[in-house]
């Protein structure tokens, strides 16, 4: 290669017009292999097309699409209906059925509900689904094809994320041009026939904590991020306990209907909570009322399923003692040891009472075939009858929600509870879904267990999984984001690995993410003390054992090391407001997290003694240090403040 020492020589120059040449070929190259600019130096080169009258979903994924790329780009596309393309425009973004779209052959009204089809030309991007007639955020049962489309495509063609609710947990790239992507078709079949994690929001008061609009604000922007994340209700699961009216309809009329007790009574065992009475689950005539109510639509969860689900209960021996429904229970019935984790000794161990269920729910399915062909039966695996069944098989039309008994995390001996209990079920023959209550159970506090529930996840899901109930939603997002997240990435693409999740999940903090994953696994270790022998030294309450045992998991010197660390991760941030935004919001996460230890220990020292007044004092001033903060941070989506009320009322918090 000849060395030029003169810039502008007459050879130099030829030399340097033909690197020039070189260079723009490769950038034309690379422009071509990633499609048509959308955006060229934050001017527009494409406009957003609808039908000529777009429903509320292809309208709500218009805006969806049109803010976040202004969020990248600065610049606003064009929005025209198909019969009034504008001049001046040789690219377009279809949304939703438009005519252009048909002219693929693909049918949209067959195609599977939240499914998508994304179609790129070397002129136009085509991204459509079935829509339905609802409006999204907040409906989250109307087919929303088009605006999962758009959530698809803005995340794998530009990497935006939603960490958390609100503007500071939306990740965009800043880029002042940004492509279609190579010309392909793309269809996403959506697996899950429901996903669903119900907002925790009515656990507590709002009203004690925050206007009805800062509430409603709030929980539309936690609905927006699930539907970000493609959580949707295609076909409803949405049943709950089935018989909670019961008693008040038949207890005087029929008490038959419900379970002998060990006592002789057919009667609810609390009479202040007649919701949670149970059944006799073998009598006949219980199946032809609950057909009854079936065909004639007066189920207490409206649906075109059978619903089989048992009430609730507070005691293991409350179920029915009669000489039938004994009978339906094999003779060797004990629950194994390694399926009942709080068990010390095994006289404590309770009965396995799937069978009775099994058989209550095809007792239903053939009572209701009398009336309409293939009736589909909704039952829980729950309680005592969470393990499956020994001698009873079932099948397809049989849907089970799978309700694990334990919480995470799990000690290397019992790892497989979860998936144990899943492969059992799905081998007696039936359909299910997944419907835990893991995301109870952290209180306020960073309870990381992301890992764990999220490789139980995906086994249940390469283990045909057809649809999921998370019960709640309870918008810890400041302390528990790995494990949201988890829940949420899966749910739109449960094909990524737990360690892909992870690392797209820290990747959002930038320079910061090495120390922000170092954070998080902080806290990940900490959370793995909670073992069984942990539990039987410090008993909680319910499902919130972090609200009565969290300050003994988590020390005081733990939350300095993590000060410490998300120190490192700001100063790492400062060159990306973005960046220093998103670590500010742990920080408030972490703040929180001390005042809450504080307030826990200040109450245990006052349980000790309850007549020093010393003692009592020094909670009040925790205790209310840590709700005027809360106050401070309400709208933040940090924690959600509506609900610690209910739980801390359990914790014995409500003094004066």
């Amino acid at each position: 290669m000849k060395i030029l020492t003169k810039p502008y020589d007459e050879e130099g120059d030829g030399m340097r017009k033909c690197l020039m040449a070189v260079i723009s070929s490769a950038a034309l190259a690379l422009s071509a292999s990633e499609g048509f600019p959308l955006v060229e130096n934050g001017q527009a080169r494409a406009a957003i097309v609808t039908p000529a009258a777009p429903v509320p979903v292809v309208q709500y994924a218009v805006d969806e699409l049109k803010n976040h790329i202004q969020l990248m780009t600065g610049c606003e596309l064009p929005v025209v209906t198909e019969d009034k393309l504008p001049g001046g425009f040789d690219k377009f973004i279809y949304l939703g059925n438009t005519r252009a779209a048909r002219q693929w052959n693909i049918d949209v009204d067959k195609l599977p509900i939240n499914s998508t089809v994304r179609k790129v030309t070397d002129d136009a991007v085509y991204l459509f689904g079935l829509d339905g007639d609802g409006a999204p955020p907040l409906n989250d049962s109307t087919p929303m094809g088009t605006l999962f489309a758009v959530y698809d495509f803005l995340n794998s063609q530009f990497g935006v994320k939603w960490l958390w609710p609100g503007d500071s947990g939306t990740y965009v790239p800043h880029e002042k041009t940004i492509f279609s992507g190579p010309p392909r078709e793309i269809m996403k079949r959506q697996q899950l026939m429901h996903s669903r994690m119900r907002d925790g929001s009515g656990l507590g008061d709002y009203s004690k904590v925050m206007s009805k609009e800062e509430f409603d604000r709030a929980k539309l922007e936690r609905q927006t991020w699930l539907r970000r994340h493609q959580f949707a209700c295609g076909t409803s699961f949405q049943y709950g306990h089935a018989f909670e009216h019961y008693w008040k309809r038949f207890g005087k009329t029929h008490p038959e209907y419900f379970a002998l007790r060990s006592d002789g009574k057919r009667e609810p065992n609390s009479p202040k909570r007649p919701k949670l009475v149970q059944l006799c689950v073998s009598n006949p005539d219980l199946h032809k009322q609950i057909i009854e109510d079936w065909v004639n639509n007066v189920q207490s969860y409206k649906g075109p399923f059978i619903n089989g689900a048992e009430n609730d209960k507070t005691a293991a021996d409350e179920h029915c003692f009669c000489e039938k429904c004994l009978a339906w229970d094999p003779p060797s019935k004990r629950m194994p040891v390694h399926e009942y984790q709080e068990a010390e000794k095994k006289e404590e161990m309770p009965d396995i009472l799937s069978d009775r269920y099994a058989r209550f729910w095809l007792a239903l399915q053939r009572e209701g075939a009398k009336h309409r062909d293939n009736p589909i039966v909704l039952g829980y695996a729950y309680s005592d009858y969470s393990a499956p069944p020994i001698a009873t098989k079932l099948n397809e039309n049989i849907i089970v929600a799978i309700v694990p008994r334990m919480n995470y995390p799990l000690e290397p001996e019992v790892r497989g509870l979860m998936t144990d209990q899943w492969d059992g079920w799905r081998a007696v023959g039936a359909r299910l879904y997944l419907r835990p209550n893991y995301f109870l159970t952290g209180y306020t506090l960073p309870y990381i267990f992301a890992r764990q529930f999220g490789e139980d996840y995906k086994h249940a899901y390469a283990n045909g999984m057809i649809g999921t109930d998370f019960d709640s939603l309870t918008g810890m997002f400041g302390t528990q984001g790995p494990n949201l997240y988890m829940v949420a990435r899966l749910n739109d693409n449960p094909e990524l690995s737990v360690d892909e999740v992870l690392a797209d999940f820290y990747s959002g903090f930038g320079k910061a993410a090495p120390k922000v994953k170092e954070y998080f696994e902080l806290w990940e270790n900490a959370t793995n003390g909670y073992t069984r022998e942990f539990a039987r030294q410090n008993p909680g309450g319910g499902w919130n054992y972090m609200g009565f045992s969290g300050n003994v998991l988590y020390s005081m010197e733990l939350v300095a090391k993590a000060e410490a660390i998300l120190s490192d991760a700001m100063r790492l941030s400062q060159d990306s407001p973005d960046d220093v935004a998103r670590v500010r919001f742990l920080e408030k996460g972490l703040k929180h997290t001390r005042l809450t230890l504080e307030a826990m220990n200040a109450f245990d020292a006052f349980k000790k003694k309850r007549s020093d007044r010393e003692a009592k004092r020094k909670f009040l001033e925790a205790r209310d240090k840590l709700n005027g903060y809360r106050n401070e941070i309400r709208n933040d989506q940090v924690i959600n403040v509506v609900i610690p009320q209910r739980l801390e009322q359990w914790m014995g918090w409500n003094i004066r």
